[in-house]
């Protein structure tokens, strides 16, 4: 992006010269692709916003227009379409036109008879899965660069890494993967005491949780609990981000995510194991001697 000029079409000239338009798509097998750029930039500074221009939604409108129904449909982006399921009332402030797109809900009413639709973004350098009211599903992934670089964790504890995203025909199946680990390292689990706010329980970061996984506690190969899910902060990011010398800026700070579980065991001093189940049926177990 080119920051201290005239305005929004400046911005993305050398990315265009570079690399491709700032918006496009292609096709690859049944699934529609579309690459979309809705940073913003105001003109002022290095300051940019979450917005999609009206030249940008009449192209994809047209798009659209030669895209069956039935096709798989990923949207592309940097800055989160959205961070909740439902449109909440609008807040004239830095984290709402910086973090969120302001005008989503003109590219939901686009997508709305694709029911096979789904957004990926980055930006915020956590991992969040966002299942829309309107339909689409958003994956807002964890960053390669983790906490700026600065830590191989990003804000909400999720490792530094990316998404896989595996299409056959119009079936699509999905997993993070953590830089450094196997496939299948999808959580990390604290012992009981690890944690101020849980003293008693063990607490699981699932980072890549929607609404159809299950995560459960096994003492001794035997389930004794549905864990149950909370916000707060994971230990791992809090830790990072409490190290300034580290960190070195001052504005990187954990955030709450509400991909964290909680049980109690039965007896302390058993095996533990927290197993978390996805939507397609694949357990990974996390183990606590």
């Amino acid at each position: 992006m080119n920051y201290y000029g005239k305005c929004f079409e400046t911005s993305y000239q050398t990315f265009e010269k570079t690399f491709a338009p700032n918006y496009y798509s292609m096709n690859r097998g049944k699934a529609h692709y579309i690459f979309l750029n809705n940073n913003f930039y105001i003109g002022r500074e290095y300051f940019y916003m979450g917005y999609y221009t009206e030249a940008l939604l009449e192209w994809l409108e047209r798009d659209l227009s030669y895209v069956p129904k039935d096709r798989v449909i990923f949207i592309v982006q940097h800055i989160p379409a959205r961070l909740s399921p439902k449109q909440l009332p609008f807040e004239y402030n830095g984290y709402v036109i910086a973090e969120q797109t302001t005008n989503a809900t003109a590219l939901f009413d686009l997508l709305k008879e694709y029911k096979k639709s789904h957004i990926i973004s980055g930006h915020m350098h956590f991992n969040l899965n966002i299942e829309h009211a309107e339909g689409p599903m958003e994956h807002n992934t964890g960053a390669v660069c983790g906490t700026w670089w600065r830590g191989d964790v990003c804000l909400d504890g999720t490792p530094m890494g990316y998404g896989v995203y595996e299409v056959d025909g119009d079936k699509v199946s999905w997993y993070y993967k953590s830089s450094g680990y196997d496939k299948n390292y999808q959580m990390r689990a604290y012992k009981a005491g690890s944690k101020a706010d849980q003293p008693s329980a063990v607490v699981a970061n699932v980072w890549n949780w929607d609404s159809q996984w299950r995560v459960e506690l096994y003492e001794d190969g035997v389930k004794t609990a549905d864990m149950t899910r909370f916000e707060g902060y994971d230990r791992a990011a809090y830790e990072l981000c409490a190290d300034k010398e580290r960190v070195v800026y001052a504005w990187i700070s954990p955030i709450v995510t509400p991909h964290l579980f909680c049980a109690e065991p039965r007896n302390p001093n058993a095996n533990i194991e927290v197993r978390a189940t996805d939507r397609f049926g694949r357990t990974f177990v996390a183990s606590l001697e």
